[in-house]
């Protein structure tokens, strides 16, 4: 046996054998070193030579190798279910309303009536003023403290008693007018047109006006220093073509207001409240009586009245201050003319007496002659 340590091979003769340590390896075909050892393969049997001492380890008392373990095949992935479409839901058809009985809608109760507290009654306060007549018109002019002292005690005795102020002035005159005419310290009013519910009244014989508190207070905005007031009834030729025509040859009461020449005939939506004596002539009713405004041009304008049988006024409210003619039915209607235009004035609070019946067409005719004639006579001296 041939022993090549560098290569480390051994080579035997064919049929040779190799004893070692009591065993014998016969047909070696050949060996190699591994390490310290030797690997013997041939036909007879395969083993481990150790160089070093000899020692022959045949195949089967040298332990196995460890098979390396087998890789766990990875588990395919599971595909995935294919989403099982869902089927469309057939359309539910709507359900037929079924009709209801007409029912009668239940009545509305009405709602409860709200008491309204009753407005502040007025407490008047009057003042006399003494007028002179000079040519059938009456004159007067208020003294600033004296106005403001009357206003004063109005508001005061207003405060007193809960209500609202009103303050009268009455014009006294000694003889008869047929037109009148004031003056008033606007500055003196200023306190009555700026408390509330303040009104102011101008009284004579020949008209009361009363300025509600709206109206008051445009006014008072309006003027300058002084107020004058004027009311006159005039003769219907007195005045333009157009008017005179129109009015019928019934007199006509002419109704101005001036402050420094300037001229305030509209209230800024407050209203002014016009009484004027009438006499119904016999065998017409209280609800034929009219006040009709007269413009420049002729125009006729009914306006809403209402006559005190009693009294015997009729009272109106103007739109403004301008011509206005008191006729029994229609403007210009036969028997018109025949009205008196000027009653006596009664003391306050008493009623005008009415004459008898037997007498009445006498004092009548005799009365609207009268008044013609002094209509006529002012009117030619003018």
């Amino acid at each position: 046996m041939n022993v090549d340590k560098a290569g480390a091979t051994l080579a035997f003769a064919p049929g040779n054998a190799l004893t070692l340590a009591q065993r014998d390896v016969t047909g070696l075909a050949a060996i190699w070193a591994e390490g310290g050892s030797a690997a013997v393969t041939g036909a007879g049997q395969a083993g481990l030579l150790d160089l070093g001492n000899g020692v022959f380890l045949p195949a089967e008392s040298t332990p196995p190798a460890t098979p390396a373990p087998e890789a766990t095949p990875v588990p395919e992935a599971t595909p995935a279910p294919e989403a099982t479409p869902a089927p469309e839901p057939a359309p539910t058809p709507a359900p037929t309303a079924t009709p209801r009985p007409t029912q009668r809608p239940a009545a509305t109760p009405l709602p409860t009536p709200v008491p309204t507290a009753d407005p502040a009654p007025p407490v008047h306060v009057t003042t006399p003023v003494e007028a002179s007549v000079t040519e059938e018109t009456a004159t007067a002019a208020l003294e600033e403290s004296h106005l403001a002292d009357t206003v004063r005690q109005a508001l005061e005795a207003a405060a007193r008693g809960g209500g609202t102020p009103a303050v009268t002035v009455q014009l006294q005159t000694q003889a008869s007018a047929r037109a009148l005419e004031i003056s008033l310290p606007a500055a003196a009013l200023a306190p009555l047109a700026q408390a509330e519910g303040g009104v102011l009244t101008l009284d004579a014989d020949l008209a009361r006006i009363t300025f509600d508190p709206a109206a008051l207070s445009a006014v008072v905005k309006q003027a300058g220093e002084g107020l004058v007031l004027r009311v006159a009834c005039r003769a219907a030729e007195e005045l333009p073509g157009a008017q005179a025509a129109a009015a019928g040859g019934m007199p006509v009461y002419e109704l101005t207001l001036h402050s420094g020449g300037e001229t305030i005939s509209h209230f800024a939506g407050g209203s002014v409240s016009v009484t004027l004596p009438y006499i119904l002539e016999e065998g017409r009713s209280a609800g034929e009586v009219a006040v009709w405004h007269l413009a420049e041009d002729g125009a006729a304008t009914r306006c809403e009245s209402r006559y005190d049988e009693e009294a015997r006024q009729v009272t109106f409210t103007p739109p403004h201050f301008s011509h206005y003619v008191i006729a029994c039915g229609e403007l210009g209607a036969a028997g018109s003319p025949e009205t008196p235009a000027l009653p006596a004035r009664p003391a306050d609070g008493q009623p005008v007496p009415r004459p008898a019946p037997a007498l009445a067409a006498l004092g009548l005719g005799a009365l609207a002659g009268l008044v013609f004639l002094l209509c006529r006579r002012r009117g030619k001296r003018s």
